[in-house]
């Protein structure tokens, strides 16, 4: 299996808390905990802090289906 490389972004870090993951993502604690615990998304454990990569928040905000807004009543 090829190793991942991922380009570091002088202005973004490359591990980010599952707080800010949770706000990127727009998801709730129990949900973004879940996608962990289903392996769905991959973290990085250092010492007990759990990180989640910012390339896997891109991944998961790249297969998301872009929001269409529509108006009521529109033919």
């Amino acid at each position: 299996m090829p190793a991942l490389v991922a380009l570091a972004h002088p202005d973004r870090p490359q591990l980010v808390t599952v707080e800010e993951a949770m706000r990127a993502l727009c998801l709730s604690r129990p949900t973004l905990y879940r996608l962990i615990a289903e392996k769905r998304i991959r973290t990085v454990l250092i010492g007990r802090a759990r990180r989640v990569p910012t390339t896997e928040i891109d991944r998961i905000a790249n297969r998301a289906a872009p929001v269409v807004l529509t108006t009521r009543g529109a033919a």
